[in-house]
């Protein structure tokens, strides 16, 4: 074998290796599932620290990257918590929100122009359904108006 061809093989060899550890790294990141803080949140604020200990997260709806809305539970309380963390224009205040609900019941909001996100709501759940949402100002380029845009769940994370 030549000089040349080891070289080749040398070099195929460290490319194959640094493409397993992406591989590896990318599965890793999928396989872990949603956490107290989105992989890539921007907010210097966690939906886990605003909520409070004992409380750990249920979902997130990331909205187009612009905000992200987070719900968590407590078994201990048996509340929910809902935060929606801001991920564009942060320190300065925009229309926010986050809101959730038992079933049947009235929405617990916190709407107001924010910093950085929108909430903690509770409401206390144990043995029922709940609804949960947010939603903010979103800025398009172009010179268009801003408008609300959000999500509200179907009642869910019963028991």
């Amino acid at each position: 074998m030549s000089i040349r061809q080891k070289r080749l093989l040398d070099v195929l060899g460290r490319r194959f290796a640094a493409a397993m550890v992406a591989i590896a790294v990318g599965m890793a990141a999928l396989l872990t599932g949603p956490t107290a803080a989105h992989a890539a949140d921007k907010n210097p604020y966690s939906a886990s620290g605003l909520c409070g200990a004992g409380y750990y997260v249920l979902d997130v709806n990331p909205q187009d990257g612009d905000y992200y809305i987070y719900v968590l539970y407590n078994r201990s309380t048996g509340k929910n918590c809902v935060v929606t963390l801001k991920q564009n224009h942060l320190g300065v205040k925009t229309p926010v929100d986050a809101r959730v609900k038992v079933q049947g019941g009235s929405w617990v909001v916190d709407r107001g122009s924010y910093s950085y996100y929108a909430g903690p709501v509770y409401v206390s759940a144990a043995d029922k359904c709940i609804q949960w949402g947010g939603y903010a100002y979103y800025y398009p380029s172009g010179g268009f108006d801003p408008y609300w845009i959000g999500y509200e769940s179907f009642p869910e994370f019963c028991g």
